[in-house]
């Protein structure tokens, strides 16, 4: 799995959009025109938009070699910087390790890095956490209904808290004693139609 940082946010801090400050004395009003030729514009690099390209190329490939064909050596840099990142982070996924996050020189992407692998380990903790609590729930359920069984009591039964598994306990319980004692009566107790009915059917066999 390729982890993808955006670059179009960065495209304007690493030379591929080479922003000036200007400062323009607008205290003298009357001459607007005067004012006017005062303004610069904002040079605009003619390669950004093949060096945008270039760096998603890249990403996409996950070679920092492509980045060489970008002129401007401050893009080229943070190119193969962009590039190397999504490779640690790529594999800080892969290893669930936040501390490989460390290689990464551009501080932005550090904490990206470790916020993934922070959630990604949270997000882990909470289905084993969820799984936990399904085994345990498996093993009380199961004590409760050996319980029933061993002492052929049904009302042990409502100490399940999930009402369908509260209906096939009761089933087992009562479905053998009214089998053994032939009383299909006893499958009244069960509280679910189907398996009543079942209940029932196994009671009259002989």
């Amino acid at each position: 799995m390729i982890v993808s940082f955006l670059v179009s946010g960065f495209l304007s801090g690493c030379g591929l959009i080479d922003k000036q400050n200007n400062s323009v004395d607008i205290s003298k009003t009357s001459d607007i025109s005067d004012t006017a030729e005062k303004i610069q514009k904002t040079p605009v690099d003619p390669d950004g938009e093949k060096n945008s390209a270039t760096i998603n190329e890249a990403l996409k490939a996950g070679d920092s070699k492509l980045c060489a064909t970008i002129s401007n050596q401050n893009t080229q840099k943070r190119c193969e910087q962009t590039v190397q990142a999504n490779l640690i982070t790529t594999e800080a996924v892969e290893k669930s390790d936040k501390s490989i996050c460390e290689k990464i020189e551009i501080e932005q992407y550090l904490k990206e890095c470790q916020t993934i692998i922070a959630n990604k380990l949270q997000t882990e903790e909470y289905a084993k956490q969820a799984i936990e609590k399904v085994n345990l729930e498996d093993a009380q359920r199961l004590s409760i209904e050996s319980q029933a069984m061993e002492s052929s009591n049904a009302s042990i039964c409502d100490q399940i808290k999930t009402p369908s598994q509260t209906a096939s306990c009761k089933y087992n319980v009562l479905a053998n004693k009214a089998n053994k004692e032939n009383n299909a009566a006893l499958c009244d107790q069960i509280g679910d139609a189907v398996l009543i009915n079942t209940c029932k059917e196994f009671a009259n066999q002989k």
